[in-house]
């Protein structure tokens, strides 16, 4: 990049109506030109990574957001060995009150075992948030009553 500008610069001082400041805009547009077009080609694109976060076997990006609560919101995600879709839910503990909460519920997750209970599978704790792994439902709440 360093280059480049260098040569913008000798090439636009080598003409006589051309000085420093004119190089000097002339680089910054190109360059405003050139970073809408890589931000345009990565939106078209499926190989986004700018997002990607991987919380142990698992990877998530915050832009596949399925819902949000008060101290949580729950992405879809993905096992990077073989492929299978989750939902992580992270919740941000605010106070020792939320952390008891959210250890008891994953304690119920782990306990039960129920066709209409959704099927934990894992979680974890980084700084001020827990993690919890669970299967993804395909179909939420709201689209089963309307049908």
């Amino acid at each position: 990049m360093i280059r480049l500008l260098a040569d913008i610069i000798n090439f636009c001082l080598s003409k006589e109506y051309f000085n420093f400041i004119n190089a000097l805009e002339l680089y910054l547009q190109w360059l405003i030109s050139f970073s809408i077009l890589i931000a345009k080609m990565a939106a078209r694109s499926n190989l986004v990574y700018l997002n990607r976060r991987i919380i142990g076997p698992y990877e998530y990006y915050e832009h596949k957001v399925l819902g949000r609560g008060t101290n949580s919101i729950a992405f879809e995600g993905r096992k990077i060995s073989s492929g299978e879709k989750i939902c992580i839910k992270q919740i941000s503990i605010k106070s020792p009150t939320i952390h008891k909460m959210v250890q008891t519920e994953i304690d119920i997750l782990k306990q039960i075992s129920h066709l209409n209970v959704v099927k934990y599978i894992s979680h974890f704790e980084r700084g001020s948030s827990i993690f919890i792994v669970t299967e993804l439902c395909e179909m939420n709440l709201e689209t089963k009553i309307k049908k």
